[in-house]
């Protein structure tokens, strides 16, 4: 004889609570035996439907439950179909096993794990957007299940990054980025079934190309500014050494002694952001950069050459900067890269020599494994500095 099961949520009236509210259970019964198991949902009486055992939809809230508890009921039907097809005898274990890795689960218990498990792995400043993203999260929900995260919750999540924290489509962007990653995660070890996101589009903000031509770099090189600011001066040495050597702002900061390479000179880092080793070419007005700071202090192959700024205040800075010198341009440091890029371009440098020179994976597809020999990448700089009227590269 087929074993019956079923699956229905019921409002426990023998367990109420200090609040007024009942909790809600599922009822599972397999075969002649039915066991509960708690939803950690709770309704008023009045907000509960008793001949449809389940809550009523005449509420934002309402609704929002009688969709959970709908869904749930239906992901144990398919579960259990599944089950059924591959052979699998129907048993309250069986049956049971749907709800080991549901929901019962806290997910900020799984955040927090989850973040242990990478401390050492993922970079400080990714941990930090972690972080961030799970207090704000936390400020949204201070508890949720994963049966919480649908839909529904992605789109308060987003109205809430829009309304209250008044973020941009950059910032907005990285925090979706961070939870889909977690929810992921989740979906990897089995404690979800699937990622809301599949639906969910969120879309990142347009990149600032804004970049420097050969004569404005000339501008800034030529502008001395008073010793007094030594965050400006910080901020106009950094912006022109990125404009020099391409490299992004956590890869400057980080730049130490011991990446300065001679004969022939030049920086050996491995990226930040990609983990990739890449060789750049010292130009010499990039060396002299280095110089100015080597002579302010006794250094070690582990010291960092520039001063720890950070990011936003260099930003600031070069708003002030751009004033002083007359360029009507919204420049950030990263403008330092495209303006080294789009130099190399004016400089006709060949752009797979390019691509080797960012560190980018790729730029076409067809120059995904293309590979070029190093002394090329000299000659390439050679080029570059002749526009910047300096003598070539020893």
């Amino acid at each position: 004889m087929k074993i019956t099961y079923r699956l229905y949520p019921v409002m426990r009236v023998d367990k109420k609570r200090a609040d007024g509210s009942y909790p809600i259970y599922f009822f599972l019964r397999v075969g002649g035996v039915t066991v509960k198991i708690p939803t950690g949902k709770n309704v008023l009486a009045s907000e509960w439907n008793k001949k449809e055992n389940t809550a009523k939809s005449n509420s934002q809230k309402g609704m929002a439950l009688a969709t959970f508890l709908q869904k749930k009921v239906t992901d144990f039907n398919s579960y259990m179909l599944t089950e059924e097809a591959m052979g699998k005898h129907i048993t309250l274990q069986l049956a049971q096993k749907f709800f080991d890795t549901n929901d019962k689960y806290d997910f900020y218990q799984f955040w927090d794990e989850q973040i242990k498990l990478w401390e050492g792995d993922k970079k400080y400043n990714t941990l930090k957007s972690y972080l961030t993203t799970y207090r704000i999260l936390k400020t949204i929900a201070p508890k949720l299940s994963f049966g919480d995260i649908n839909y529904s919750f992605l789109e308060s999540f987003e109205h809430h990054l829009i309304t209250v924290r008044k973020n941009s489509s950059g910032g907005r962007f990285t925090k979706h980025k961070v939870l889909r990653s977690m929810i992921n995660q989740a979906i990897t070890k089995k404690y979800m079934k699937e990622n809301p996101y599949k639906d969910f589009k969120f879309k990142p903000a347009k990149g600032n190309r804004m970049y420097l031509s050969i004569d404005e770099v000339e501008k800034i090189i030529n502008h001395k500014l008073p010793s007094k600011d030594k965050n400006l001066n910080h901020s106009q040495n950094m912006f022109l050494f990125g404009c020099f050597s391409g490299i992004r702002f956590s890869d400057v900061i980080g730049l130490k002694y011991k990446n300065i390479k001679a004969n022939p000179d030049r920086i050996e880092i491995v990226m930040n952001k990609t983990s990739k080793p890449i060789t750049i070419p010292l130009l010499p007005r990039a060396k002299e950069i280095i110089a100015e700071y080597q002579n302010l202090c006794i250094h070690s192959q582990e010291k960092t050459i520039f001063p720890n700024i950070a990011n936003t205040t260099i930003n600031k800075k070069l708003k002030v900067l751009m004033k002083l010198v007359g360029i009507d341009k919204s420049i950030s440091f990263h403008s330092s890269r495209h303006t080294f890029a789009t130099t190399h371009i004016q400089a006709k440098t060949n752009v797979v020599h390019l691509q080797q020179l960012l560190g980018h994976a790729n730029l076409s597809d067809t120059m995904i494994y293309t590979k070029v020999l190093q002394e090329d990448l000299f000659t390439s700089m050679d080029n570059l500095n002749n526009m910047y009227g300096q003598q070539k590269v020893s």
